[in-house]
């Protein structure tokens, strides 16, 4: 929570100039005549306050003043609770929706380091250590890191959460090894209390977990024959998405697996459902392309919890369909032809970020490379960022305020940010692409700050 001492210093004078220094002439008489005339209960209480029962005679004034004042101190408690409570909670930065750009976290060479919302100022190293430590993901609360870390050769995978500043790190996962998760950036619950992962073989059996942040209840999501992987977690923290297909079948063999989709399940592994109706959504499994970083094919939420967009269809190509969190309806985005991958809706719902990788030998990007495109969610407005230049066939991140969009680009190896537009579709006025000097392979993450 933000705190903001100057409004706290509004409020009290606004109180100080308009609130009167003594109660109206009258009031108390007033009061205890209405009261006088109400019927007694054995006992006050207002929610978590309960005040002892008086003996209050009928007739005599003292007791009943007595109860009148009872009556003032409870209205007073119960104003300045609300009142606080509306304070407060003006402070608290909005988990869904736009948001300030903060600081970016990024992985390189085993460390976390952290650097400027514009990616080129103040470079610090979070984790300098003999640790391995990769795939930071920041809180939506902006206040704490998650990551992957090895903390000596051959020691177990497992998961860690810091502050935003690096300081109170702690394994939350423990002796678990969860190796083949490593280069899997874990999402966070809407309320920063919990994280999500998948861990198995992506391909053949994957297991989706939950655990709190504080390392408490650690515990498998789901069971039966579903390999689940690729976790997005639903804005109201109710729902976990995952992309589907039977344990032991490759999503790619044929005749094709008939569970392969887009489902939905709550974090205690209850009330698991499809979302997608066409033949594969989902798109393919996250994978390392050649030369690029891992590759994450999380469905992506709108910002109000109703709709999520995947890819779906034959390798080599996909299209982009919109489906409803109640699994009535699918919308196929019109694009044009091509391998339309990893869809992304931006933090106000109105756009969708996605990639095209351009064809290598066998003419499904195997050469690790792909556009990057920018289209309305209702289908208009297609452009290609970076100027149609191929970057890398990699995961993108939009930025809290919906105006940029991160990426890998090849060959340099560096993170980039390429400019998109302003919460309302104006252009931005920057220079062009920003190239973060970074070897990292891993995936962005940026700090959400409230407006």
């Amino acid at each position: 929570m933000i705190h903001d001492d100057g409004f706290e210093r509004e409020l009290s004078d606004w109180f100080a100039a308009d609130a009167p220094a003594d109660a109206p002439a009258g009031l108390l008489q007033a009061v205890v005549a209405r009261t006088s005339t109400m019927p007694r209960r054995r006992a006050w209480g207002v929610g978590w306050l309960r005040l002892p029962e008086w003996d209050v005679p009928s007739g005599r004034t003292r007791s009943t003043r007595q109860t009148a004042w009872v009556v003032l101190v409870v209205a007073l408690i119960i104003i300045l609770s609300i009142g606080l409570l509306a304070v407060g909670s003006s402070h608290q930065l909005l988990e869904v929706g736009p948001a300030r750009n903060g600081l970016i976290a990024y992985d390189n060479a085993g460390d976390i380091f952290l650097v400027d919302p514009d990616g080129q100022g103040h470079l610090r190293n979070l984790t300098s250590s003999s640790a391995l430590e990769r795939s930071p993901s920041f809180s939506p609360d902006g206040t704490k890191l998650a990551y992957w870390s090895e903390q000596r050769n051959g020691s177990p995978v497992s998961l860690w959460v810091m502050n935003a500043d690096g300081s109170a790190k702690h394994d939350v996962t423990g002796s678990a090894d969860f190796l083949s998760s490593e280069d899997t950036q874990v999402v966070w619950s809407p309320d920063s209390r919990s994280l999500a992962f998948d861990a198995g073989d992506i391909y053949s059996s994957s297991t989706l977990y939950v655990v709190d942040a504080d390392g408490a209840d650690l515990h498998k999501v789901g069971s039966g024959t579903l390999s689940r992987s690729d976790p997005a977690w639903s804005p109201d923290g109710r729902l976990i998405a995952f992309r589907g297909h039977t344990i032991g079948l490759l999503p790619d063999a044929y005749p094709v697996d008939a569970a392969i989709g887009v489902y939905v399940i709550a974090p205690d592994g209850t009330g698991q459902r499809r979302i997608s109706t066409s033949v594969r959504a989902g798109g393919a499994p996250n994978y390392t392309g050649f030369g690029g970083p891992p590759v994450s094919a999380s469905p992506s939420w709108s910002p109000d919890g109703q709709s999520l967009v995947y890819a779906t269809g034959a390798a080599g190509h996909h299209t982009l369909a919109v489906g409803h969190l109640d699994g009535s309806t699918e919308r196929v985005i019109p694009l044009p032809p091509g391998d339309h991958l990893l869809p992304l809706f931006s933090p106000d719902g109105s756009r969708i970020a996605f990639v095209d990788p351009t064809p290598g030998d066998d003419g499904a990007g195997e050469n690790g490379m792909a556009i990057p495109w920018v289209i309305g969610s209702d289908g208009t407005g297609l452009v290609a960022l970076n100027g149609g230049t191929p970057t890398a066939f990699t995961t993108l991140l939009w930025s809290p305020d919906g105006r940029t969009v991160a990426g890998y680009e090849l060959p340099s190896g560096h993170a980039v940010l390429l400019p998109v537009g302003s919460a309302s579709g104006g252009p931005v006025t920057a220079n062009g692409p920003v190239s973060i000097n970074t070897d990292s392979q891993g995936l962005l993450t940026w700090q959400r700050l409230a407006p």
